[in-house]
């Protein structure tokens, strides 16, 4: 998201994860740049320097933003979204035409800060899986249910322990 680090709950709960089912997992430290054409560039050289057919891209809010545009430009096996903040009028706009195996994206019904009518065209645009939980735009209450939507992705792309 545009205020986390790579030391952020939702970072580390999802790295775990990751971890669990045997994924790398690297976390791009955004700290340096609230610009999200800087960030997604950061994020692309760091894709690019990986050269790698097997990535899952996760992102929260700007980092959804970034994640979905990434994926757009690179072909993945999973991009896993929360409250992402896609089709705001002060950020760059793109067409969402995702390269992903996989999309699952998870959003609050309370969120403030990025509509969750946004994530609802997203997923209408893909028939993506779209999860509409009781929680604001952290979702910090849906951190356990944020978690199984997660492994259940990553089961399904076939990665296991």
């Amino acid at each position: 998201g545009k205020l986390s680090t790579p030391k952020s709950g939702k970072v580390k709960h999802l790295a775990s994860i990751a971890r669990d089912y045997g994924h790398r997992v690297l976390v791009p430290d955004y700290s340096a740049t609230l610009d999200p054409d800087r960030r997604l560039q950061m994020l692309c050289k760091m894709i690019e320097n990986e050269q790698t057919d097997d990535l899952i891209l996760a992102g929260s809010s700007m980092g959804g933003f970034i994640a979905t545009v990434a994926a757009t430009r690179f072909n993945v096996r999973g991009l896993f979204l929360l409250a992402p903040a896609l089709y705001r009028p002060h950020y760059p706009q793109y067409e969402y035409d995702v390269l992903a195996d996989s999309v699952t994206v998870a959003h609050g019904w309370f969120d403030e800060v990025a509509p969750p009518e946004s994530s609802i065209k997203f997923a209408s645009t893909g028939n993506y899986p779209l999860h509409m939980l009781a929680d604001g735009h952290s979702l910090g209450e849906s951190l356990g249910v944020i978690g199984s939507y997660f492994r259940l992705m990553l089961k399904e792309l076939g990665k296991k322990k």
